[in-house]
């Protein structure tokens, strides 16, 4: 590497004068070359790179001077005048081929050579001069900046117009084979206008401060003089190649003079050739013996063969039976004659489908006059029969159309009628070349001032007809094209009168009907509907389902629906709602409505109110509850009731002897206390035999006028040990004025002592018992059996407690005999049958009422969890015991 920098550095005057020579000997070539009358458009600006070349060429030749002599001022003035013109020439030259834009250009490279117009050089020459004047070394400025505004630039626009030029040109410069010469004039050009434009000599400014001949040679230890060297070399050596181009195109005009007989000929015959092949119709040529040697590209896509499978079969295979008869008797007449004409011939596709077509043909000759082949042109008129055809068939059409078709011109004379029109000529007394009636021609004159089709409709004896009167201007008439409307008009107006009684029996029907789009808007509903929602319907049309229903409801309904318009099918379901603050139960169809296009517009609601219904199926389930507890209830009191019979004597006689023993032995005795017990547990017994046939026994009582009040407020005393016991308060509500009521007070007592101790029993920490008498009016019979329907006025005794409440399943079986929620040896489970029974002997009510909370809203203290549920806190007994009562208490 050292030698060959120390050789190069030795040596710069010869490369030097190789640099000089390469630049030289192309301009020279481009220069010399001709170019005159050449087609191409670089002929015309390739001269400003010879230019380029010989002045830089020059500009070199002086660099070698300066070496092997030495430099002076007017040297100086010399080298950058040639230096600053043959950049000139050469960015110039950059400039027009890079703005050279042929036709195949795309539309991006012609956008950006827009700019590039012709006083964008001497603009950047006199930049040049202007920013050199301001320095302190002109020469040296100006020498810098030639290079870096017009080397540079000039050396890759040069780079870049001769790969656009070959790619605008590539048509015909492909077949040339310049594209490498193309490509390394491009890259020759793209470093040298590097390597020349940006690496300068060394200056005190950037780049030239940074980028310069000094730091190039201390990097590649080669003066970039050689690189420079080589790049012209490349140049020439790549223009030499390109200028080929003009060679040619003096080759190819010295051939076309000499042969432009021949040339003409030949190219008669590609006109001849590319005229057959493409042309429109199939052509074929057949030889002596009768074989296809030639057919045309329509021919082969027509038939469906290739070209390969035509050529050498006979053309008879191509033929149908009855057109080959004509072409072999043909064939001999266009021998000797020359010309054959078929109108009528058919021929046989690939597929074996027949075509109609018209086979024109003529004999070609030799030079002595012999027959050598024909050429057919066969024109397929498949297509044109069967639309002649079809406009027989059209033609036709108006003389068996059984409607009515006339032709009017512009003054209203008719000039034609079908048969169908001819009842209607006579009745408009009328004929064919007459005058058309009145009411026509208004209508006409119309339509043609217009331009537009109108309509009629004309009654002619008992018929009716609909007329569209189409103008044909230009023609100057009219066609008249009637239609008998009697049938639809008869039907449209059944179907008024039907769509008026549907509506009407939509309108007042009993069932609620409504329609309502996919957004829960009400396009339209009848009056029940209207009526059910408490409006009319002009106020109630266009609301939404949210206006009218509270939104939980509104939601769940529109879910519904929504299914609806989702799945296309009919829903039917059975739904509570409430309606104004009223609970009410409904029967609802939905079906969808489907516009023109099969889309659901809407879905069309029937809402039949079973309210009664449902409330009739409830009364029906608590009268079947009612029936199954007495039931329960009267097996159990009979089986109870031969138990205490049973029973009885043996407790008694137990009891007796007990109490006999006891009374005579001494209480310090071991056998006092177990004979004592004896006693207490033989009374138990005994209380629950009497329990026993109290519930049996279907027995009168003494009844008595009583004030309700008096009878609870003797009856509290006997609940007071146990209620200070269990720090119990019982707070009275009573109403004052009662009225009297007929019935067994001890009863009532046992009523009422029994469903506090429950009460008490319920609240083993204390706790309160409220008890409430009031006077209730007459209400609905579904609160008991129809035999023992409430009278207008009763007495409502309520105890209410602040215990752990119950259940629903508790409250089911509450009053069935036998059932406890106590632990076992704290209860017998008669205590609230036996309430059940007394109540009901009085032909009165006793219901109970807890509510059921869940872990969410109620606090643990205040909560209890029985058969898995949470119960609420307290439990409230009602009884119900009528004022007045039909027959005697039971």
């Amino acid at each position: 590497m050292d030698l060959i920098q120390q050789w190069c550095q030795n040596n710069l005057d010869i490369i030097f004068f190789i640099y000089g020579l390469a630049f030289v000997f192309m301009g020279v070539a481009i220069l010399i070359q001709p170019k005159a009358d050449s087609k191409f458009v670089l002929a015309n600006i390739l001269w400003l790179l010879g230019v380029f070349g010989i002045i830089h060429g020059i500009n070199e030749f002086l660099d070698m001077w300066i070496i092997i002599k030495s430099e002076n001022f007017i040297m100086s003035i010399i080298k950058w005048f040639i230096l600053i013109i043959s950049y000139y020439f050469l960015f110039e030259f950059g400039r027009k081929i890079f703005s050279f834009v042929g036709q195949k250009c795309p539309t991006w490279r012609k956008k950006i050579a827009k700019p590039f117009v012709w006083w964008l050089t001497p603009a950047i020459i006199l930049l040049i001069i202007f920013i050199s004047i301001q320095s302190s070394n002109f020469y040296n400025t100006a020498s810098l900046l030639s290079r870096y505004f017009l080397g540079f630039p000039g050396g890759i626009l040069i780079a870049i117009g001769f790969l656009s030029y070959y790619k605008c040109e590539e048509e015909i410069l492909k077949s040339l084979k310049v594209k490498k010469f193309f490509i390394m004039a491009s890259f020759s050009f793209f470093f040298y206008g590097i390597l020349s434009g940006l690496i300068v000599s060394k200056s005190n400014y950037f780049p030239a401060n940074w980028i310069n001949t000094e730091t190039f040679l201390s990097i590649l230890h080669i003066p970039v003089q050689v690189f420079r060297a080589i790049c012209a070399i490349a140049a020439g050596i790549a223009i030499t190649g390109i200028l080929r181009i003009f060679n040619w195109e003096t080759t190819e005009s010295i051939i076309e003079s000499r042969d432009v007989l021949e040339k003409k000929l030949a190219d008669t015959e590609k006109r001849y050739e590319d005229i057959v092949e493409n042309a429109s119709d199939m052509i074929h040529s057949v030889n002596v013996d009768g074989h296809i040697v030639f057919a045309n590209r329509k021919e082969c896509e027509i038939l469906g063969y290739s070209r390969e499978e035509l050529n050498g079969k006979n053309v008879k295979e191509v033929y149908a039976p009855e057109t080959r008869d004509y072409v072999k008797q043909g064939f001999e007449k266009l021998k000797r004659e020359g010309i054959l004409f078929i109108e009528n011939g058919k021929m046989i596709k690939k597929n074996e489908e027949i075509l109609d077509v018209i086979i024109n043909s003529s004999a070609i000759y030799d030079s002595k006059g012999n027959f050598i082949r024909t050429r057919s042109i066969i024109k397929d008129v498949t297509e044109q029969k069967s639309a002649e055809k079809q406009i027989r068939n059209l033609a036709k059409f108006p003389a068996e159309n059984p409607n009515p078709v006339l032709r009017v011109t512009n003054n209203c004379v008719i000039v034609y009628a079908n048969e169908s029109s001819l009842p209607l000529l006579k009745e408009w007394e009328c004929d064919i070349n007459r005058q058309a009636p009145v009411f026509f021609c208004d209508l006409i004159l119309r339509s043609f001032q217009t331009k537009k089709k109108e309509t009629m409709e004309i009654k002619c004896k008992d018929k009716e007809y609909a007329f569209i009167l189409s103008p044909v201007v230009e023609s100057g008439y009219v066609n008249l094209y009637g239609r008998d409307i009697t049938k639809e008009k008869e039907a449209i107006k059944l179907l008024r009168e039907n769509e008026e009684k549907y509506r009407t029996l939509i309108e007042y029907s009993d069932v609620a009907i409504s329609s309502i789009d996919k957004n829960g808007v009400f396009l339209f509903m009848n009056t029940m509907a209207a009526k059910l929602l408490g409006n009319n319907v002009k106020v109630l049309i266009g609301k939404t389902m949210w206006d009218l229903f509270p939104k939980e409801i509104a939601d769940k309904q529109m879910f519904t629906i929504g299914k609806v318009y989702e799945t296309g099918q009919s829903i039917n379901v059975e739904d509570k709602t409430i309606i104004n603050g009223k609970p009410m139960w409904f029967r609802t169809n939905i079906q969808p409505i489907r516009d023109n296009n099969d889309q659901i517009k809407s879905a069309l609601v029937f809402n039949v109110d079973i309210t009664e219904h449902k409330q009739m199926e409830e009364l029906k389930e608590k009268f079947k509850e009612k029936l199954l507890r007495v039931e329960k209830i009267t097996a159990v009191g009979q089986l109870a009731g031969g138990i205490a019979h049973e029973l009885n004597n043996p407790i008694g006689v137990i009891l007796g002897f007990a109490q006999s023993l006891a009374k005579n032995i001494s209480e310090k005795d071991l056998l006092y206390m177990p004979l004592k017990s004896m006693e207490r547990e033989a009374i138990k017994c005994k209380k629950l035999v009497k329990d026993l046939l109290t519930f049996s026994r279907d027995e009168k009582t003494i009844a008595e006028n009583i004030d309700m009040n008096v009878i609870i407020e003797e009856t509290l005393p006997l609940l007071e040990a146990q209620r200070k016991m269990k720090d119990i308060q019982i707070v009275k509500n009573y109403e004052n004025n009662l009225p009297q009521i007929l019935i067994n007070k001890d009863k009532i007592q046992q009523v009422i002592v029994n469903l506090c101790n429950n009460a008490m029993d319920a609240m083993p920490q204390g706790g309160k018992i409220t008890i409430t008498t009031t006077v209730a009016a007459e209400q609905s019979s579904a609160n008991i059996s129809k035999a023992n329907a409430l009278p207008l006025q009763f007495i409502v005794i309520t105890i209410s407690d602040t215990g752990v409440g119950m259940s629903e399943e508790v409250k089911k079986h509450i009053f069935e005999p036998f059932y406890t929620t106590k632990e076992v040896g704290k209860g017998t489970g008669l205590g609230l049958s036996i309430c059940y029974e007394i109540v009901k002997k009085h032909n009165g009510i006793i219901e109970v009422e807890s509510p059921t909370f869940t872990s969410a809203t109620t606090p643990l203290a205040d909560k209890k969890v029985t058969d898995g549920k949470e119960v609420g806190k307290g439990t409230t007994f009602v009884i119900k015991l009528p004022v007045k009562m039909d027959g005697e208490i039971k």
